[in-house]
């Protein structure tokens, strides 16, 4: 009798440690679903890529969804330095574009996800 009281206990408390890692595992394969959509979008401008510098551009934008997976929000996350710099702008802009074009995230709830981006920015890059 105290054995599968200890067994109930033990489950009643690892119920919601389960619970949680489903749900982190969930919102993380959601993160790289968007992550790959985004990836398979996005086009830098080429008036940023003529610029021929040397640098590198990072930012995280929050995105938030609706509780039937539509897109309502895309702005740069609080926490990051906004830069005067044009090209850091473009890039924004343009990240924030292609986030909107996706429209919708295969979720049914309100969803703030954390999407990190990072450019790369070569005088060796050549365009046309």
């Amino acid at each position: 009798m105290v054995r599968v009281l200890y067994l109930f206990l033990l489950l009643v408390v690892l119920s919601p440690i389960n619970a949680f890692a489903d749900y982190q595992r969930d919102t993380l394969d959601i993160e790289l679903s968007l992550n790959e959509q985004i990836q398979s979008q996005l086009k830098i401008p080429a008036e940023v890529l003529r610029t021929k510098i040397d640098k590198d551009y990072s930012f995280a934008l929050q995105v938030r969804t609706d509780s039937q997976g539509r897109i309502t929000s895309v702005e740069l996350d609080p926490n990051e330095y906004i830069s005067n710099d044009e090209i850091y702008s473009k890039l924004v802009q343009t990240a924030k574009d292609t986030v909107w074009n996706i429209g919708d995230i295969d979720v049914k709830e309100e969803l703030v996800i954390y999407i990190p981006f990072n450019f790369i920015i070569s005088s060796k890059d050549d365009v046309n």
